[in-house]
């Protein structure tokens, strides 16, 4: 019988410390990149660099899992053939789904984000990926070695790949037909891999609309110590609405008045703090604040880049 060998340990040099306040400002910078995410169902056919693509997997396997076995596959779909074949198959579920499966409450559940069995942006979408478990891996002898936490790990790295998408400038739709038997037998993929989620991605279409719903604020998901979760300033809930801002309770103007001026230099945590009295008072008017945001004379490195981001995206 082999003996198992020791674990091997080596300094944690990668590790980096921040201020406080560099820590605030970059904790409030992440937040409002992946608030601006949304899930879009309406896709343009401008081509995605497939280094683009690589880059954000790389990111996604960095996720924890259980006893570091990594049990995912991402599977990336780029072939015209191959994505036609695999709407075929999910819109036959899907039909299925609407019309005999789906129980009248999830049904109605649904019905806000308008969504039906036909799903052209299998097709549209320049990459589709779809996303694997493994629950156990062969050995060379025939043998199982199984994996733990499987369904937890995968999960975990999906998340951070929605997140490097979405934070490289593409949109994304989680995309879970029932069953998805069918994506192993497209695919050719082995009998120990389980189809997880299907994720599309690439640039939204021009004009995409998504559904006029809100998430749950901090108050909601989160409690501390058997209470809630302190707000610290921030709103309870985020809605996007295209006519919310007939019904201002503050002015963008008093909004600045009341946090103070933000075109004198200011430090990054006040930015963020003022940022956040902004989004409370007067949302509709966050794009004037970025503006003068981007004018202070002492902006950080990663702020001027996030300008000069806005700015690309205004010319386009």
């Amino acid at each position: 019988m082999s003996k198992t060998p020791p674990p091997r340990f080596r300094p944690y040099s990668e590790y980096e410390e921040y201020s406080p306040d560099a820590m605030l400002a970059r904790a409030e910078e992440f937040r409002r990149d992946l608030a601006r995410r949304r899930t879009v169902r309406h896709f343009a056919e401008r081509p995605v660099p497939r280094a683009l693509v690589a880059s954000c997997l790389l990111a996604a396997g960095t996720a924890p899992s259980g006893a570091n076995r990594q049990p995912w596959h991402f599977e990336v779909i780029e072939d015209p053939a191959l994505k036609r074949r695999i709407r075929e198959a999910a819109e036959a579920e899907e039909r299925a789904f609407y019309a005999e499966r789906a129980p009248k409450e999830w049904l109605e559940a649904l019905a806000p984000l308008g969504t039906d069995a036909e799903k052209p942006f299998l097709e549209r979408a320049p990459f589709l990926i779809a996303i694997f478990a493994k629950r156990w891996e062969p050995l060379p002898g025939g043998g199982r070695l199984h994996n733990y936490y499987v369904t937890e790990s995968v999960g975990i790295a999906t998340g951070l790949l929605i997140a490097a998408l979405h934070h490289a400038g593409l949109a994304t739709l989680t995309h879970t037909p029932s069953p998805m038997g069918f994506l192993r037998e497209i695919l050719g993929r082995p009998a120990h891999e389980r189809p997880y989620l299907l994720l599309v991605l690439g640039y939204p279409a021009a004009g995409a609309q998504v559904p006029d719903i809100g998430r749950k604020g901090l108050g909601e998901i989160a409690g501390l110590d058997g209470g809630p979760f302190p707000s610290g300033g921030h709103r309870e809930k985020e809605r996007w609405s295209s006519n919310g801002g007939k019904n201002h309770a503050m002015s963008c103007q008093q909004a600045y008045q009341t946090a103070g001026d933000i075109r004198q230099p200011a430090g990054r945590s006040e930015v963020a703090e003022i940022r956040l009295r902004v989004i409370e008072k007067a949302p509709h008017d966050l794009h004037m604040f970025e503006r003068l945001v981007d004018r202070r004379p002492n902006r950080s490195p990663i702020e001027a880049q996030n300008c000069r981001t806005r700015q690309g995206q205004q010319n386009r």
